[in-house]
């Protein structure tokens, strides 16, 4: 295997359950990472902006990253063991920040569905768009899913 494209977590912002949120975000990531440094293998990874918490100086720095819930915490947990490694790995690992993602049939996911899904829904029942605050509330514009794994390749 050349490369693992790691895009899963568990992204509910509203998750409470900090011991889930830790196995799932931070404890998996790490078993993998471990795993594709023994076995020759690149890892790109999905971070995600929620890392920054309520700011709007998006840059990798600890003064930047405030996280705001559990799941910004948890993923900030895993950039920083890469950060840590990064001088002695042996194998590329990168992580991107990931802002608003979005996808085909992700209605399911109920209230964290994407903007761009909740924006759709709203247009179908009212014709228009609410949006709150400077940019609606929300920040850099949304990628969509298959977006970010062709633009995190390079051979």
């Amino acid at each position: 295997i050349e490369v693992i494209f790691h895009e899963g977590a568990c992204s509910d912002t509203l998750e409470h359950n900090g011991r889930y949120m830790l196995e799932t975000n931070y404890r998996c990531s790490k078993g993998l990472l471990d795993a594709c440094q023994a076995q020759g293998t690149r890892l790109l990874y999905a971070s995600s902006a929620a890392t920054y918490g309520d700011t709007r100086a998006f840059r990798e720095a600890p003064e930047c990253e405030r996280p705001l819930n559990v799941y910004g915490y948890s993923k900030l947990l895993f950039d920083n063991v890469v950060r840590r490694m990064l001088p002695t790995a042996r194998h590329q690992v990168a992580g991107f920040r990931y802002f608003n993602v979005y996808g085909p049939r992700e209605q399911h996911k109920g209230r964290m569905a994407s903007v761009a899904c909740h924006h759709f829904g709203e247009i179908r029942e009212r014709g228009k768009v609410r949006l709150y605050g400077e940019y609606g509330g929300y920040g850099p514009g949304e990628q969509h899913a298959t977006s970010c794994t062709s633009r995190t390749w390079w051979p």
